[in-house]
């Protein structure tokens, strides 16, 4: 098993919506799949009337969003933090704009508040009685700035849109995208937030949550991936079909000579685009993952799910595309050496 090396292979769906014409991805599966039937059986079959099955959901929001212990001090204790200079950030945290920001606004003004008050504690003499508290309320954020961070990654809506179904199809000729781009914005908004960097890390959540929400690249490949899978499951039982017949000679020769040349030429680099893809969003995801680990719980549950369904367990998508597409190839090279002989 490689274990997210093929993240998020999420993809090639078969959306299968009755009475929606075949989408060019799905096309070239039914061509091949068509050749090559024609090639056992001696006549090209229908395309499968049965929807092929959907691709693992991202969890819905209140599954996947953490609850945020809620931290509190007091005005005295407020006065007493002045020394630390961190009561503009309390103060755009408590503003009416602040108590309706987003995930992402809090997690880079909570942040914020945390790193000045590590600087503060470790400033102080040891003697100083603020110091106590310091680390008292230290301890009583992590938690809170934890889950904050989890709701502004995994949690987010914008994250989920990225896995979004109802996306564009990915064509055969459809260009690799940077699926690790958007992720790895989110890894430096945090990186600028655990720096007390707030208008760094309020940038570059908003970059990276516009490029999830308007691209969905993420739902795309998931549906991209599950066609692919479900397609190479059915040519697999075709091409068992055709070494066990010896179909080497008179007139199905040639449409398995067709369907070889189909599979070379188009189906094989389409589903190398995709392993490529997703190999390459597989670090950053597994950045970002660890970067919210330990998860909070139960809220990383369904998203664990998910993971594991899609990218990385031994039955995963990701797992079952790698795995088909090899041994899809051995079956084709021994079907050339079967009818060389």
């Amino acid at each position: 098993m490689r274990t997210f090396h093929r993240p998020l292979i999420l993809a090639l769906g078969l959306l299968g919506l009755g009475g929606c014409a075949p989408e060019p991805g799905e096309a070239l599966f039914d061509r091949y799949l068509q050749t090559l039937s024609q090639a056992v059986q001696g006549a090209p079959t229908e395309p499968d009337a049965n929807p092929a099955p959907l691709p693992p959901r991202y969890p819905r929001a209140r599954q996947r969003i953490a609850a945020v212990p809620e931290v509190r001090g007091g005005i005295l204790e407020l006065f007493s933090l002045s020394r630390c200079d961190v009561t503009q950030f309390i103060a755009q945290r408590n503003s009416i704009l602040g108590r309706h920001a987003d995930s992402a606004s809090h997690v880079a003004l909570g942040a914020a508040i945390l790193h000045r008050l590590q600087q503060c504690r470790a400033a102080l003499a040891a003697e100083d009685e603020l110091q106590t508290r310091l680390a008292a309320l230290i301890a009583e954020k992590r938690p809170a700035l934890q889950a904050l961070g989890w709701n502004a990654s995994f949690g987010s809506s914008a994250f989920a849109q990225w896995w979004s179904l109802a996306a564009d199809p990915v064509t055969p000729d459809a260009p690799a995208p940077a699926l690790a781009a958007p992720v790895d914005q989110l890894l430096q908004a945090f990186a600028a937030s655990r720096n007390g960097e707030v208008e760094a890390a309020q940038s570059a959540f908003s970059s990276a949550y516009q490029v999830f929400e308007q691209s969905r690249a993420g739902g795309a490949w998931l549906l991209a991936t599950q066609r692919a899978v479900s397609a190479l499951e059915r040519a697999q039982a075709l091409l068992r079909g055709a070494a066990a017949s010896h179909r080497c000679a008179g007139g199905r020769a040639e449409h398995l000579a067709q369907a070889a040349q189909l599979y070379q030429a188009h189906v094989a680099p389409h589903l190398q685009a995709l392993e490529r893809a997703m190999d390459g969003a597989a670090p950053a995801l597994e950045r970002l993952w660890a970067a919210q680990s330990p998860a909070p719980s139960p809220a990383a549950a369904a998203v664990t799910d998910f993971r594991h369904a899609v990218w990385q367990g031994s039955d995963s998508l990701a797992e079952r595309l790698s795995t088909l597409r090899h041994r899809h190839d051995d079956l084709w090279r021994a079907q050339r050496l079967d009818c060389a002989g």
